[in-house]
C-alpha cells in the first residue's frame, strides 16, 4: 500500500484534505483509521477527511482477495493561525535603461491586523536595496518605486514579503521585469544623382539617424528595383551598368540597428533610369582612297560605337564633295556611296551613331578621297570566248595601250591574278585549274582611270573520252562469238571464209562533243552523232586470215581515245588434256586399253582441261557404262566418273566437246576386262639350315591381260598361319630382315594389275642367327652359407649348343671369381653343383658360358644371384630372377616381377641379358640415415642387371605396391622412393596413385631402393563406438575407408561435432568412427552477459544484470567470484528466449519447442525462481560429472581403437 494524499506537512488554511492511496494487486476492502477513528471508503478514489488542530494521524488498511491485510500511515499538522499572504503583485511590462521601475501590491492579513511589507530588489540576481514600509494596513494596495543605473537586458527582480508579529513571516511573492532597449530611429535617405542613366552609379545617404539609449546607429542598405529588393547588394552605393535599363525605378530602404535591435526601415524617393545616348564611332573606314573610271562607288564602314540600352545603333554616313556634308546614307553597318553621276574631285566622310531616342557627336575621316573618272583603252584579250584546251593550265594575254598603267590583272570565277608585261603593252599571266567550265575577264588601271573586258568562258578539260563499250552484231548470229578484245567467226561455208555485215555500235562520253571513227586498214568512217553506229562487210578470205580494226574518239578539246579490235577466223577445236584416276588397286590404267577386274563395283574418274580462244560450248560422253559427269564452261574444267563391276563387258567410251562456235574436240577411250589370274612364280628352295638374313628368290610370273604389278612374301613358323613380311615388290628377290630363329616356311605371291593373284609353292629353313640363349637358370636362391647349392640352366641354339664349351663362373659382390666349372647336360638342361663351405656370407653371381656348333658364343653375367645367409646377414625375403629379357632399341619395355615390384626399361639399343630382384621386409643397410623422421613401408628391393642389360640402359621407372594394411598409420600422399647412396638414403622425385596403391620414380640406375612417408597428423580424441558381441562373418569385398573432418569448438552445450564419409562408398558402417564425443564448454567471460564466469563477482545474491540481450539492472564485477547467477528480464521482444516465454506465446525470441530460462553448459534450463545459489552449486556439479564422463571414454577409446584401413 502507498499513501499518495495528504502529504507529510503542516496545513493552515482549511482543514479537510483528501486521501489516496494506490494498491500492488486487486483488493476487496479498505478503511482509513484517522486518530483511531475507522471509516471504511471505496478503494483507489479520493475520499475527504477532516484534520484537528495539531498532529494527526492517517492509517489506511486493505483486505486483498485472499483475505490478507497490510496498512500503510502518515503523519501531519494542522495549524489555523496563518501567516499573512500577499494577494497580487504587478511590475510593468516594459523598461528601458533610463526607467524608474515601481510595483504595486495588495497585502492580505488574515486578520484585520497592521504589519510590515518588505520591498526587496535584486539586479541580474544580486541584492539591491530592501524598502520596507510599516504600519501597513489588511488590503490595501501598496506601491514602491526603484532607481538605478540598468544596461541593456538587466533582469530586475523584486521580492514582496509581510511580516505580522504574532505569526512572523508570511510567504513571499516575487515578479521580475528586464531592462530592454528601445530600436533607433531614422530619416527619409537621400539619394544622389536624382537623375540616372543605365550606366550611372547612384548613392543613397541615411538622414537623421538617432537612438534613445544614445547607442552607436549603424545602417545597413537595401536597392529596390520595381518594387522587388536586388539581391546582393547591401553597400551605399549601386553600379547602373550591372543592373539598370531604361525605365527601371529605384529606391534605397535604410535600416539603422544600435548593436541590439534593428528600428524601422525608411525608402527613399524614387529615381527613374533615363536613355543613355551611344557613344561616338572610334573608326569611319574606305575600301578605296581614289576611284577611277572602273569603279562606280566606295564603301564606306563606321563602327565602334556602344549603346548601354542596348538599343539598335544606325550609322549616318555624310559626305562633303560640293563645300558642305550632305547625308549619303544610313546603315547598321557598312553602306554603299555610288558615284558614276560625280564628277572628278576630293571629298571627305563623317559619321554619328544614331538610336531611334538619342544620338552620338561626328567622328570625321582625316583622309581625302578622289574621284577620277578618266578611263584606260586596251585591245580584247584571248582566249576567245567559249573556247576549250586540254591543259590545265590556263594562260590569259592582253595588250593594254596607257602610258600610266598602274595595274594589270584577270579575274578568273573571282581569283584575281595579277598579269605581267614582257613588252611596254602585251600582258600575260597563268593559272592551274581542274576540269570545268570558268569565265574571266582583264582589268586595267592606270593613274587617269580604269577599263574591264568583257566576261568570256573557257572550257578545261583533259580528260580522254570513255569508251563504255562496242558493240558488234553479226547478221549470222552463230558465226560471231566475243571473247576478250577479239572477235572470233566462223563461216558456214567450208574451205574459204564466207562474208557477213557486222554492225558496230560504240558507246563512248564527254563533256564536250566527240567525234568517231572506225578504221578497217585503208578504210574510215566518221560520226559525230550519238549513238556513233558503222556497218562493215566482212569476206574473211582465209582460215588463218586476222583482221585488226581501231575505234578512235577525239573530244572539242582534241583529247582522245582508242580501242583496238581483233577480228579472227576460228576453225579449230577446243584444246582439251586429260588424266585418268582409279578408286582402287582393281584398274589399271594403261594405253591404249584400261583394265578393269570387274570382281566388285569400281570406278574409273577422267579428269579434264579443255580451252578455246572463242570460248567452251558443249560437253557430253558417250558410252555403254553408267556415268556421272560435270564441267564448267568457264574454267574449262571437267570429270566423268565411270561405274564399271562385273556384269561390264569391254567397250569404248567417247568424250566430246565445242567450242562456241561448233569446233568439236573428242577423246576415246578403250576399257576391257581382265578377270584371269597371273602365272604362278616358281620359288627357288632355301637351305636347310640359313645361318644369314634369310634371302629368297623366284622367277616372275607373266599375266596376258593388265600385267603383272607385284610380289609379296608371305611367312609361317607352322606351315599353316601365314602372314605377309614385306610391301609390293617389283623385283624377284627378298632379304627376310625381320626373320625369327628356328624353322621357317615361305610363299611368293603375285599380284597383276587389276588384283588378280597367283602363290607359288613352299620352300623352309632353319634360322640361326644368334649365339646360343639362356632361357632360365635356376637353384635354391637363398641358402645358408657352407650349404651345397645345385644350379640348373636352359640353354638352346638352332643349329646346336656344343655342351663342351658350356660353363658357369661364380663371383662375389666385388667381382672375385670364387668357382669356375663345367656344366653337364642331363635331361636337356645343363647342371651343376656348387659346395658354398668357407665362403663368406652376402651376395653371390652366376655367369653362364654357351657356344654353338658354329662357335658362336654368349655369356650372361650376373644371370642369377645366390644370396649365403649368416648371423650377420639380412635375409631377403624372396629373389626373383628374369635371365632371358630381350630389350627393343628406344622402347619402353616393361618387366614384372612376382615380389610388388614392377620395371619400366628403355634401352639405347637391342640387348639380351637377365635382372635380379632382391626383396626385403627389413631394412638391408641397417642405417635410417635420411629417413630418421619419416615412416618405412618395409618394402626394400636390390635391383641387379646383367652388365649386357645394364650398359644399354637410359633410363628406368620404379613401381612399387602396397596394400591397405602395408600404408596403414602412413600419410599415403606422402609416399616417396628412396635410393641407398652408400650413406644415406635420399628421395626420388615421386608419384603417388592412392587409388592403384602404386608409387613411382624415374630413376638414374638400378641400385637398394626402398619407400617411406610420413605419419598423418593426429586426429582429436573421440569415443568409440561399441556394438554387442556375434559370431564370425565372411568375407567382405569391401573395406570402409572413413575421412573424418575435424571437430568444431564445444558448444555450449558442452558436445563437438564432425562428418565421416566412406571414402569407398561401402554402404555399410560397421567401422564408422564416432562424429560426436562430450567436451567442456568454457565461455569467454564477459561481463553482463548474465552468467557468472572465473574473474567476476556479482554485486548481490540474487542480483539483477545488464545487457543488450533483456537482461536489465546492474551487475558488478571484479576479480573474485562469490556466488549467484544473473537474473534474466522476461520481455517478449528483446531478442531472448527467457523466463516463462515459449515458442507458443512469444514467437519472436522463441523457436519451436524452445522454452525460457538460462542455458547451463550442460543444456540444463533454470528458471527464474531458481535460488541463484542452488542453480551455481548445479552447474559446478554438471560440468564435474561431463568431465569425469571425457575422461573415461578417451580411456575407453585409446585401449580399443581400432586399426584403420584402407582399400
Amino acid at each position: 500500500i502507498t499513501v499518495n494524499l495528504p502529504l507529510n506537512i503542516t496545513y493552515n488554511i482549511t482543514s479537510n484534505v483528501t486521501v489516496n492511496a494506490t494498491f500492488s494487486e486487486p483488493v476487496d476492502v479498505c478503511k482509513a483509521e484517522m486518530n483511531g477513528a475507522n471509516s471504511t471508503f471505496a478503494c483507489n478514489t479520493n475520499t475527504s477527511v477532516d484534520l484537528v488542530e495539531g498532529n494527526n494521524t492517517i492509517r489506511i488498511w486493505s483486505n486483498d482477495t485472499s483475505g490478507n491485510i497490510n496498512s500503510a500511515f502518515v503523519t501531519l499538522s494542522f495549524n489555523p493561525h496563518s501567516l499573512p499572504s500577499v494577494t497580487t503583485l504587478s511590475l510593468p511590462a516594459f523598461v528601458n535603461v533610463t526607467t524608474q521601475i515601481t510595483v504595486s501590491t495588495v497585502i492580505n492579513f488574515t486578520t484585520a491586523y497592521v504589519g510590515n511589507l518588505s520591498f526587496i530588489w535584486y539586479k541580474n540576481g544580486a541584492f539591491s536595496t530592501n524598502n520596507t514600509l510599516l504600519g501597513v494596513q489588511n488590503n490595501t494596495l501598496i506601491t514602491n518605486t526603484y532607481n538605478d543605473t540598468f544596461t541593456h537586458f538587466d533582469m530586475i527582480t523584486v521580492e514582496v514579503r509581510p511580516y505580522k508579529t504574532s505569526k512572523g513571516f508570511g510567504d513571499f511573492v516575487n515578479a521580475s521585469v528586464t531592462a530592454a532597449n528601445t530600436p533607433p530611429t531614422t530619416g527619409i535617405p537621400a539619394i544622389t544623382p536624382t537623375e540616372a542613366y543605365t550606366n550611372t552609379t547612384i548613392s543613397c545617404t541615411p538622414q537623421n539617424s538617432a537612438d534613445a539609449d544614445n547607442d552607436t546607429v549603424t545602417t545597413t542598405y537595401a536597392w529596390i528595383k520595381n518594387g522587388v529588393v536586388i539581391g546582393g547588394q547591401t553597400s551605399s552605393t549601386l553600379d547602373g551598368a550591372a543592373q539598370f535599363q531604361r525605365g527601371d525605378v529605384i529606391t534605397c530602404q535604410v535600416t539603422p540597428n544600435d548593436g541590439f535591435a534593428s528600428g524601422n526601415a525608411t525608402n527613399s524617393s524614387a529615381a527613374t533610369v533615363l536613355d543613355s545616348p551611344p557613344t561616338m564611332p572610334t573608326f569611319v573606314t574606305s575600301d578605296i582612297t581614289k576611284a577611277n573610271s572602273s569603279y562606280s562607288a566606295f564603301t564606306f564602314t563606321a563602327g565602334g560605337s556602344v549603346d548601354n540600352d542596348t538599343d539598335t545603333i544606325t550609322y549616318q554616313y555624310e559626305a562633303n564633295h560640293t563645300g558642305s556634308f550632305v547625308n549619303i546614307g544610313n546603315s547598321t553597318g557598312s553602306i554603299t556611296w555610288n558615284i558614276t553621276n560625280l564628277t572628278s574631285g576630293f571629298f571627305s566622310i563623317r559619321a554619328r551613331a544614331n538610336t531611334t531616342i538619342n544620338n552620338s557627336a561626328y567622328l570625321t575621316n582625316q583622309t581625302i578621297f578622289e574621284i577620277d573618272t578618266t578611263k584606260v583603252a586596251f585591245t580584247n584579250p584571248t582566249p576567245l570566248n567559249n573556247t576549250y584546251i586540254n591543259t590545265s593550265v590556263l594562260t590569259i594575254n592582253a595588250t593594254v595601250i596607257m602610258p600610266d598603267l598602274t595595274r594589270v590583272y584577270a579575274n578568273v570565277s573571282g581569283t584575281i591574278i595579277n598579269m605581267t608585261n614582257s613588252t611596254p603593252s602585251v600582258f600575260s599571266t597563268s593559272i592551274t585549274l581542274e576540269d570545268g567550265m570558268y569565265s574571266y575577264f582583264v582589268t586595267a588601271e592606270s593613274l587617269s582611270g580604269a577599263n574591264t573586258t568583257e566576261v568570256r568562258v573557257v572550257h578545261v578539260d583533259t580528260l580522254t573520252p570513255a569508251i563504255s563499250s562496242v558493240e558488234i552484231v553479226s547478221d549470222k548470229p552463230n558465226n560471231l562469238v566475243r571473247s576478250g578484245s577479239a572477235t572470233y567467226i566462223i563461216s558456214s561455208l567450208p574451205g574459204i571464209g564466207g562474208g557477213q555485215n557486222l554492225t558496230f555500235t560504240i558507246n563512248a562520253s564527254d563533256a564536250s562533243t566527240l567525234t568517231v571513227k572506225l578504221v578497217n586498214g585503208t578504210q574510215t568512217f566518221s560520226d559525230s552523232t550519238a549513238p556513233y553506229t558503222f556497218i562493215l562487210h566482212i569476206n574473211m578470205s582465209s582460215i588463218s586470215e586476222t583482221r585488226n580494226l581501231s575505234i578512235n574518239v577525239t573530244d572539242a578539246a582534241g583529247n582522245s581515245n582508242r580501242t583496238d579490235i581483233e577480228l579472227v577466223f576460228d576453225n579449230t577445236p577446243p584444246a582439251t588434256t586429260h588424266s585418268l584416276n582409279d578408286s582402287s588397286d582393281l584398274l589399271h590404267l594403261s594405253s591404249p586399253v584400261i583394265y578393269f577386274g570387274g570382281v566388285v563395283s569400281e570406278q574409273l574418274v577422267v579428269n579434264g582441261t579443255s580451252s578455246d580462244a572463242s570460248s567452251l560450248g558443249t560437253f557430253f560422253s558417250a558410252s555403254p557404262y553408267t556415268n556421272v559427269s560435270t564441267f564448267s564452261a568457264l574454267t574449262g574444267l571437267w570429270s566423268v566418273t565411270y561405274i564399271l563391276n562385273n556384269t561390264s563387258s569391254n567397250g569404248t567410251v567417247s568424250i566430246n566437246i565445242t567450242d562456241l562456235l561448233g569446233n568439236p574436240a573428242s577423246i576415246q577411250l578403250n576399257i576391257a576386262k581382265d578377270a584371269a589370274s597371273p602365272s604362278a612364280p616358281a620359288i627357288l628352295q632355301m637351305p636347310s639350315l640359313t645361318t644369314i638374313i634369310p634371302n629368297l628368290i623366284w622367277t616372275p610370273a607373266t599375266d596376258t591381260g593388265s600385267g603383272i604389278r607385284g610380289y609379296m612374301v608371305m611367312r609361317s613358323n607352322d606351315n599353316a598361319t601365314y602372314t605377309n613380311v614385306s610391301s609390293m615388290l617389283t623385283a624377284t628377290s627378298f632379304n627376310d630382315t625381320s626373320s625369327p630363329e628356328g624353322l621357317v616356311y615361305y610363299k611368293i605371291m603375285a599380284f597383276d594389275n587389276v588384283n588378280n593373284t597367283n602363290v607359288s609353292g613352299t620352300t623352309n629353313t632353319s634360322v640361326d642367327l644368334f649365339a646360343p640363349l639362356v632361357a632360365s637358370v635356376n637353384a635354391t636362391k637363398i641358402n645358408a652359407a657352407g650349404t651345397v647349392v645345385n644350379i640348373t640352366a636352359n640353354i638352346t641354339d638352332v643349329a646346336g649348343v656344343n655342351d663342351a664349351t658350356v660353363s658357369a663362373t661364380l663371383m662375389n659382390q666385388s667381382g672375385g671369381v670364387v668357382y669356375v666349372t663345367n656344366m653337364t647336360k642331363v635331361s636337356e638342361l645343363y647342371n651343376f653343383t656348387w659346395n658354398t663351405t668357407g665362403l663368406a656370407e652376402g651376395l653371390y653371381y652366376v655367369q653362364i658360358n654357351a657356344s654353338d656348333v658354329l662357335s658362336r658364343t654368349r655369356s650372361i653375367n650376373k644371370a642369377l644371384v645366390i644370396v649365403l645367409t649368416g648371423s650377420s646377414t639380412t635375409t631377403p625375403q624372396s629373389v626373383f630372377t628374369n635371365s632371358s629379357v630381350t630389350t627393343a632399341a628406344n622402347t619402353t619395355n616393361s618387366v614384372n616381377t612376382s615380389v610388388g615390384l614392377a620395371l619400366d626399361l628403355v634401352t639405347n639399343s637391342s640387348a639380351t641379358g637377365s635382372i635380379n630382384v632382391l626383396s626385403y621386409n627389413t631394412n638391408p643397410v641397417g642405417s635410417a640415415s635420411g629417413v630418421t623422421s619419416l615412416l618405412a613401408l618395409n618394402k626394400y628391393f636390390d635391383i641387379i642387371l646383367s652388365d649386357n642389360l645394364n650398359s644399354t640402359l637410359s633410363n628406368a621407372t620404379i613401381k612399387i605396391s602396397y596394400t591397405d594394411a602395408e600404408v596403414s598409420g602412413i600419410d599415403e600422399s606422402s609416399l616417396k622412393i628412396y635410393l641407398w647412396t652408400g650413406s644415406t638414403w635420399q628421395a626420388q622425385p615421386s608419384t603417388v596413385d592412392t587409388a592403384a596403391n602404386i608409387v613411382s620414380a624415374t630413376v638414374p640406375h638400378f641400385s637398394i631402393y626402398s619407400t617411406f612417408g610420413s605419419a598423418p597428423a593426429p586426429a582429436p580424441p573421440a569415443p568409440s563406438v561399441s556394438g554387442g558381441g556375434g559370431g564370425g562373418g565372411g568375407f567382405s569385398a569391401c573395406t570402409e575407408n572413413w575421412a573424418c573432418t575435424s571437430y568444431s569448438a564445444c558448444s555450449a552445450g558442452g558436445l563437438q561435432k564432425r562428418t565421416c564419409v566412406d571414402k569407398n562408398r561401402c554402404g555399410s558402417v560397421r567401422s564408422k568412427p564416432a562424429e560426436t564425443q562430450l567436451c567442456v564448454y568454457t565461455p569467454t567471460p564477459a561481463c553482463g552477459n548474465g552468467i557468472v564466469e572465473t574473474g567476476e563477482e556479482c554485486d548481490s545474491v540474487p542480483q539483477a544484470c545488464t545487457t543488450d540481450d533483456g537482461y536489465v539492472g546492474k551487475q558488478a564485477c571484479s576479480t573474485t567470484c562469490r556466488a549467484g547467477i544473473c537474473i534474466p528480464f522476461e520481455k517478449c521482444g528483446d531478442g531472448v528466449c527467457n523466463g516463462p516465454e515459449t515458442s507458443s506465446t512469444c514467437s519472436a525470441d522463441c523457436k519451436a519447442g524452445e522454452t525460457g530460462g538460462i542455458e547451463t553448459p550442460t543444456g540444463m534450463a533454470i528458471s527464474e525462481a531458481a535460488d541463484p545459489l542452488l542453480s551455481a552449486i548445479l552447474i559446478i556439479g554438471a560440468i564435474i560429472i561431463v568431465f569425469t564422463a571425457w575422461r573415461i571414454m578417451r580411456n575407453r577409446r585409446a585401449a580399443e581403437r581400432p586399426i584403420r584401413k584402407k582399400r
